[in-house]
């Protein structure tokens, strides 16, 4: 093992920090600022695993976040084409990358985010939440980051605790 193997494996799981805080938080501008610290070390995991795809996407993503964050906390409607100007982006990133088959699974996660970090329902991104883990286990096993496996099933049963106490038991302790 190298020391840039090593050092992914610790920033992956510096990343998940950010991720589960992120899932569990109820105020959108709190996850957002949680996945941007999540995306910046996913993106040096990525980097020092040699992986342009993970890195790249990574960056954009933190790029991503800290936008919708500026909106969300001015209070101001995202305009559509900041929506369609990242789907091109991460086309584009995709298409400039392309190494086999998995890397599409990153770029469809990188997709689902960017729209379910766009909606301003929360129950929506928690459900794309339960999703993403999934498509980046998959790639992550391609790319050998594997405290990214550790950490995506992780992300997997954080963003299910997070749906159950705060879209399901919070609806049903209002009802009562």
């Amino acid at each position: 093992m190298n020391l840039g193997f090593i050092m992914s494996q610790v920033f992956g799981g510096t990343a998940l920090i950010g991720t589960i805080i992120g899932d569990n938080q109820s105020n959108k501008v709190k996850v957002l600022i949680a996945f941007i610290f999540s995306n910046i070390m996913y993106s040096l995991q990525y980097l020092c695993l040699g992986d342009l795809t993970g890195f790249e996407t990574s960056i954009l993503g933190a790029l991503r976040v800290f936008a919708y964050y500026l909106f969300e906390k001015h209070r101001n409607k995202k305009p559509l084409w900041i929506l369609i100007l990242f789907f091109v982006i991460i086309g584009v990133i995709g298409y400039r990358t392309y190494q086999a088959f998995y890397t599409n699974y990153i770029i469809a996660a990188t997709l689902l985010i960017t729209w379910a970090l766009w909606q301003n329902n929360m129950r929506v991104f928690r459900v794309c939440a339960v999703i993403l883990p999934v498509l980046y286990f998959i790639y992550n096993c391609y790319v050998g980051a594997y405290i990214g496996l550790i950490t995506t099933v992780i992300e997997f049963i954080g963003a299910w605790v997070a749906i159950i106490r705060l879209d399901i038991l919070k609806k049903e302790n209002s009802n009562t």
